[in-house]
């Protein structure tokens, strides 16, 4: 999804436990998608529970660190 020159800027991300900088903008990517579905999910039929704090506490994981 991102251009050669974003994805290596994105890869500078400061190190976290548990997230790999080199495959960062894939999961970038990933969270984007995520994130639209849960939200598509919550305005129709509920998710599991467990998904969307996942995909919650994913967010804030990147959100805290970008």
């Amino acid at each position: 999804m991102y251009d050669p020159q974003t994805a290596a800027l994105i890869r500078q991300t400061p190190e976290l436990p548990g997230l790999d900088s080199e495959n960062l903008p894939d999961a970038l990517s990933r969270a984007y998608a995520e994130i639209a579905s849960a939200r598509v999910m919550l305005r129709g039929d509920a998710p599991t529970l467990e998904k969307l704090i996942d995909t919650i506490n994913f967010a804030k994981r990147l959100a805290r660190t970008n």
